[in-house]
């Protein structure tokens, strides 16, 4: 048994007792466990970051955060084909937090299929706070955010990315907002032939798309709900 710590919880100390062996990560959790009567030997800790890719420049970044679960990565395969079309260089970074009501199992497989979806160029960054997501929203290429059917006027993450003048690559049907509009707030992908990489073009969507989200505020959302 290898213990990184221990709380002294009465299965851990069992544990303990049964183990024929016990490992600890420092000499004064040894002298802890030892107090016990276990064996113990004194070990280590190796290092915990196991992809050390530097995140290298690229003419195309694409930013995405959201529940891990909630990833739909059939259109991310549209999203793929599309990048590739450019010819150009490009990375996706992904931001994701669970619900605590979702199987960890199934956040696991879907990180394992947008791997086969992007077998480069995918970068995993975790749980990232309020500012490091604005950071990224702002000085990335693009923002993608997709969703089942089409986006909802409930999808806080786009209003999010429109709030910060970002271009957003998403999807939309019937149901979808007004305001998000293909090529004049947003880009829908699935209506795409190609990606729009004119700079001037990017500005203009983003800035319609800061327009339209001045009307989303909380200030606005209480002024309807009173």
């Amino acid at each position: 048994m290898f213990l990184h710590d221990i709380t002294e919880l009465p299965i851990e100390m069992e544990l303990i007792q049964r183990a024929s062996q016990v490992y600890a990560g420092n000499e004064e959790l040894a002298q802890r466990i030892s107090s016990s009567g276990a064996a113990v030997e004194t070990l280590w800790s190796p290092a915990t970051i196991l992809d050390y890719r530097q995140l290298e420049p690229v003419d195309i970044s694409l930013f995405s955060f959201g529940m891990a679960h909630k990833m739909h990565t059939d259109i991310y395969r549209r999203l793929h084909e599309l990048l590739e079309d450019t010819g150009k260089s490009y990375s996706l970074y992904v931001s994701n937090a669970n619900h605590e009501s979702a199987r960890l199992e199934d956040a696991r497989l879907i990180y394992e299929e947008m791997h086969t979806v992007f077998p480069r160029g995918l970068y995993f960054l975790g749980h990232l706070s309020d500012i490091a997501v604005s950071t990224l929203i702002a000085g990335t290429t693009y923002f993608a955010a997709f969703f089942p059917r089409g986006a909802r006027a409930n999808n806080s993450t786009v209003v999010a990315a429109m709030e910060r003048g970002a271009t957003v690559l998403t999807n939309l049907d019937q149901q979808s907002p007004d305001y998000l509009r293909h090529m004049h707030t947003v880009i829908d992908v699935m209506r795409c032939d190609e990606l729009p990489t004119d700079p001037a073009l990017r500005l203009r969507i983003g800035a319609a798309a800061r327009d339209a989200a001045g009307q989303l505020s909380w200030d606005h959302l209480a002024h309807r709900l009173l």
